[in-house]
Order: C-alpha cells, then structure tokens, then sequence
C-alpha cells in the first residue's frame, strides 16, 4: 500500500492470528477493497481471500490508520 503507514491494536493483532489471516491480507483488503464509512474517523473494508471473507474494522487518522478489529463472515452485509 502506497498511502498511509498501517497500525494494529493488541485486539487486531490476536484476531489476526486467531483467525488464519496475515498482516498481508489486512493491507490489502484496506487497499484493494470497498470501504463503508462508520462516523467521521471509522470506516469497513471487506475483501474475499482463498480463508474466507475478511471484514477490516479501522480509524484513518491524518497520519496513519488504525486497524481496530478484524473479522470473518459477513458477506452478504456488502
């Protein structure tokens, strides 16, 4: 990703993990995908990927997004 560095809360980091996902595919479903805006800072980015469809919880702040949680599911939401 080209834009804005990524950051990761504790919570995102062990959901990550816990899920199968890697760090890669976070990124890239925040720059590849669609985004839904959740308020002023917060937005969803979701992505299809080989583990299953991951929905990307994040605040995009002026120098650097968040990654707040992360999720499994939820496709027929988008």
């Amino acid at each position: 990703m080209v834009g804005k560095p990524l950051r990761f809360t504790k919570h995102a980091v062990m959901r990550i993990l816990s899920l199968g996902f890697t760090e890669e595919d976070v990124a890239k479903a925040i720059a590849q995908s669609r985004r839904r805006r959740e308020g002023k800072l917060k937005f969803k980015a979701a992505f299809r990927t080989k583990k299953g469809f991951l929905v990307v919880t994040c605040s995009d702040y002026a120098d650097h997004i968040l990654v707040i949680t992360v999720g499994k599911g939820g496709e027929k939401n988008w």
